[in-house]
């Protein structure tokens, strides 16, 4: 079956018992282990910003990690997209009086139970407690001390509801997981998520910064702006091959056959998991980006399906679906259009 590691909860996720600190800048803390996204925090006199949570299992760890760098109250929780590996503290920071903080679309693919028939894959909705209370379109700006946070939406990408945190007084710019360093990225395109998106996301973030720039990506150590150079030229490669494969009519099999990403980097990880990266590309040009409704695509489109067969090993662990069970309830929250000042965001 077309990528299972994709669906299979924690397969490959390390388990960690504590998170690393790396001070970034003055107040501006990176705390990253195991397998799930990197945690962003911001310190200041009224309380913390923090981006990302990664998985509820790893709450503990997220909790002490945060803990370790101040005791001042968690203000706001940014989420980066919907994957469970970076919203697990939203819940138990909302319980102690946070805002947390999304995409729209993001918060919408929270909301709502997934299936993807032809993978025999569910993303469970998550619990309403953990749902972001305050959301945006396009851009939002949160001051939290004396910075100014700036959220960007950066369409179809990773998915759909992609959200970039750009700290401009520090000049720390965190991803999610529209960059990647040490594993090939994971194109959810069965939730808005493309090739030809992610490569016009990298472009958006090179116009963002600087050579003194840092860059925080989803995965991975802190990173420079030539880092996220070379990812993008990886990205176009391949969107490039794709579109030529498609243009000239090839199939999933032949594609992959014609071996094009053999030549890639080793720096972004194993040739398997290039190969991964490729069928799932192919696939989401070849179906027009399907989505995750449980209606499934036509035959020619599952044609693709087993061409990903064997293209399983995973660098880093997968975006495990969510394994809570709750409802779909819509839930009122606070929303704001296109570019706002969020203040204090209560």
């Amino acid at each position: 079956m077309i990528l299972l590691w994709l669906l299979l909860s924690g397969s490959g996720h390390a388990g960690v018992s504590h998170l690393t600190h790396t001070g970034l800048r003055p107040g501006v803390h990176l705390l990253s282990g195991g397998a799930d996204g990197n945690v962003l925090v911001l310190v200041a006199d009224e309380g913390l910003l923090v981006v990302d949570g990664q998985a509820v299992d790893k709450l503990p760890a997220v909790r002490e990690a945060i803990a370790g760098v101040s005791d001042a109250p968690v203000r706001y929780v940014v989420n980066t997209h919907y994957h469970p590996d970076h919203v697990g503290a939203n819940a138990a920071y909302a319980a102690e009086g946070a805002t947390v903080v999304s995409h729209a679309r993001c918060r919408d693919a929270m909301t709502r139970r997934s299936v993807v028939e032809e993978l025999a894959w569910t993303v469970e909705a998550a619990p309403e407690d953990a749902w972001p209370t305050l959301t945006y379109d396009e851009r939002l700006t949160l001051h939290v001390g004396d910075e100014r946070v700036e959220l960007t939406h950066l369409p179809a990408a990773h998915t759909d509801g992609d959200t970039v945190v750009h700290l401009r007084e520090a000049d720390v710019l965190h991803t999610g997981d529209l960059f990647e360093v040490g594993a090939y990225p994971f194109l959810d395109i069965w939730h808005g998520g493309s090739l030809g998106g992610l490569v016009a996301a990298c472009d958006a973030l090179l116009a963002r910064c600087s050579d003194d720039t840092i860059l925080v990506p989803g995965h991975g150590p802190p990173s420079a702006r030539g880092d996220l150079v070379a990812y993008r030229a990886m990205l176009a490669t391949l969107l490039e091959r794709v579109t030529a494969a498609v243009a000239a009519g090839q199939s999933a099999e032949e594609f992959l056959a014609g071996r094009p990403v053999d030549d890639f980097d080793p720096r972004w990880g194993s040739p398997r998991a290039a190969a991964r990266l490729a069928a799932i590309a192919f696939l989401g040009v070849t179906a027009g980006e399907p989505a995750a409704t449980g209606a499934g695509r036509n035959a020619a489109d599952r044609d693709a399906a087993p061409a990903a067969e064997g293209a399983a090993d995973d660098e880093r662990g997968a975006d495990a679906p969510h394994a809570d069970d709750k409802h779909d309830d819509e839930h009122h929250d606070e929303h704001h259009d296109d570019e706002s000042d969020g203040g204090d965001g209560r």
